[in-house]
């Protein structure tokens, strides 16, 4: 809105007058009114100015005189009011008509200057005036307001307005749809079981537990939309992957659908690998087969390439496995004879995993110190890194003969003396 600048006030506007008025009194009417022509905007004009009082305040050296004169002005213009806008044109109302006629009153000082008057306006009051000449408009023009002009604008602009958001409507179901189509099309892509390639890396190496074993993944998506689903994820180790642990797990498609974050549904702290992931941690599964997960200490991450499909050597030995477990029903061994659920001169059957690296005393007919699977290589059951069912009996006899050690495929033995002994047989390798 745009309102005059002519209100009550003391000013210092200045005109110098290139004649002389031929008056010792100051300044005539006319000057007055070309000094008071500086003051006015656009669109009104002064049509009368009518001295009333002349006084000299200053000396007969140097006089200055003060004069308070009627002044008449006239609208040479519509004057409106700005109350809106719509776009680029201003929607006003009008205030002023061409040819309105108004008075004021005005205080000026006038000097001598040479053969002119230098005249100052002190003071100027007028009513207050709203709004601004048409001209002053722009390019743009106006309306006024209510006008069908006015309603014509207004009804183009909703219609505009209904347009912008139809199309904003269109574009972002456009938008919804092409990132609903990439949903799918991920989903898509990891449908089905995705077995590991290789172990588990660890910040680059190879991850393994304490006990030297490597951890491997295979994880099953079935189909899914929405951007989530369930599944299962299959933790076991690489080289005896029958020792494995299926978890379940829930899925989410990431918001630029690059991958999905796999989560667990429970902790997995599988104990006969030492692996354990917790349900908290987010796993990362893009469509070109790589799982990655942080590791519980910052900076470092696990990853593991996977392929798709079942891994069908694995799933043989897993079938295997069972059979043999179904077949015999084994008991676990432990690590030494004397820890083993016997009695004296009973048996049972016992899951082996051959090696050679514990302790053995004896040759067939060993201590209670010795361990199993060592013993198993040593008897030539079975070579380092098989496994099997074996039959383990626990004798015990009323003398302590001695018993020498020996070396047998690569196992040394030492010699051992005692009541009691274990003696193997081989039921079923793996």
């Amino acid at each position: 809105m745009r309102t005059s600048i002519w209100l009550t006030s003391a000013v210092s506007a200045l005109l110098l007058l290139s004649a002389c008025s031929g008056s010792s009194e100051g300044a005539s009417e006319e000057q007055i009114a070309d000094a008071l022509k500086m003051r006015i905007d656009r669109g009104i004009e002064v049509t009368d100015v009518t001295i009333e009082v002349t006084e000299n305040v200053g000396d007969q050296i140097e006089p200055e005189f003060r004069a308070r004169s009627k002044v008449e002005l006239r609208f040479t213009e519509n004057f409106y009011e700005r109350v809106g806008r719509i776009g680029d044109v201003a929607v006003v109302k009008q205030t002023a008509e061409d040819g309105d006629r108004f008075t004021g009153s005005l205080i000026t000082r006038s000097t001598p200057r040479g053969e002119s008057w230098r005249v100052e306006i002190e003071r100027f009051d007028i009513p207050r005036i709203s709004g601004a000449a048409e001209s002053a408009f722009g390019v743009n023009g106006f309306v006024i307001a209510d006008s069908s002009e006015h309603q014509r604008l207004i009804d183009e602009q909703q219609e505009r307005e209904r347009l912008a958001q139809q199309e904003a409507e269109r574009l972002a179901a456009e938008a919804e749809a092409a990132k609903q189509a990439k949903i799918n099309e991920l989903l898509a892509r990891i449908e089905g079981s995705w077995s590991s390639r290789n172990p588990t890396l660890y910040n680059g190496g190879i991850f393994t537990s304490r006990d030297g074993r490597k951890m491997a993944f295979e994880l099953t998506f079935p189909p899914a939309t929405g951007g989530f689903g369930e599944g299962t994820v299959v933790m076991y180790d690489y080289d005896t992957p029958w020792l494995q642990q299926e978890i379940p797990m829930t899925f989410k498609v990431a918001n630029d659908a690059s991958h999905v974050v796999v989560n667990l549904v429970r902790d997995t702290k599988f104990e006969p690998t030492n692996f354990t992931i917790y349900r908290t941690s987010s796993l990362r599964f893009s469509p070109d087969g790589l799982l990655s997960f942080d590791g519980s200490r910052r900076g470092t991450e696990y990853t593991t390439q996977l392929q798709k499909g079942v891994n069908e050597p694995r799933l043989a030995q897993v079938q295997r496995y069972q059979q043999l477990l179904d077949t015999h029903k084994p008991l676990e061994a432990s690590y030494r004879f004397d820890r083993l659920p016997l009695q004296n001169n009973t048996f049972a059957l016992f899951w082996i995993d051959a090696h050679a690296s514990g302790d053995l005393w004896g040759d067939g007919e060993y201590s209670s110190g010795s361990n199993p699977g060592t013993a198993a290589v040593h008897a030539g059951l079975l070579k380092a890194g098989e496994f099997g069912v074996i039959k383990i009996t626990r004798l015990r006899q009323n003398t302590r003969p001695d018993r020498p050690g020996t070396t047998r495929n690569g196992v040394t033995s030492q010699s051992y003396s005692n009541y009691e002994y274990y003696t193997m047989e081989l039921i079923e390798k793996m």
